[in-house]
């Protein structure tokens, strides 16, 4: 029953903060997707969106042991995408985003708490701007697609991003439509 209380009560915290902070922006519009489903987004004005994409607060914050990992590197990296993915948007972007590498065993239980799904993945995105991302699952994905972790992690930051930015990859067509902007956006940022 705790656990239910205080996740009940974390969450209704989380949606306070985040219509606080819309009812300051004024820039919001509510969107319709075609799933039916609906979310807030982002007048399509890009001057707002690049003067948004200034005020944006990044972190990177390592929970892992088992990799070191250029935290520093992806922060910056991170930074460089936010105006890129800004200016993609079909959804409001939050104005703070963490992002947490984590380990497998940890990325397996917030799969399991928050999709129902049992066992690790690459990289999940909560719309209120936590990017989790495994580095276990980027260390072994890299190995298996011949690239280095750094590059991997490049990539499952950038998903997490488009994810923010209201990108969908539950569908043959939008998942194609992820991959082939998450490659563009980190070979963007590596020029």
């Amino acid at each position: 029953m705790k656990l239910v209380v205080s996740r009940t009560f974390r969450l209704l915290r989380q949606r306070e903060f985040v219509e606080k902070r819309l009812r300051r922006s004024h820039i919001f519009i509510a969107l319709r997707h075609h799933d039916g489903s609906s979310s807030v987004g982002a007048t399509s004005d890009a001057s707002v969106g690049a003067q948004f994409a200034r005020e944006m607060q990044v972190k990177v914050l390592n929970r892992q042991r088992k990799f070191q990992v250029p935290a520093g590197e992806l922060l910056t990296f991170a930074e460089q995408l936010v105006p890129l993915v800004s200016n993609l948007a079909s959804n409001k972007i939050t104005e703070e985003i963490v992002v947490v590498l984590v380990s497998d065993r940890k990325i397996s239980a917030i799969h399991q708490q928050f999709m129902a799904i049992a066992g690790a993945t690459d990289v999940i995105t909560f719309q209120h701007g936590e990017i989790v991302v495994s580095v276990e699952t980027a260390a072994r994905q890299a190995a298996e697609y011949k690239t280095d972790l750094f590059h991997e992690l490049r990539l499952y930051i950038a998903h997490g991003f488009l994810h923010l930015a209201g990108y969908d990859d539950h569908s043959e067509e939008g998942f194609r439509e992820m991959a082939k902007l998450q490659n563009e956006l980190v070979e963007r940022v590596e020029k």
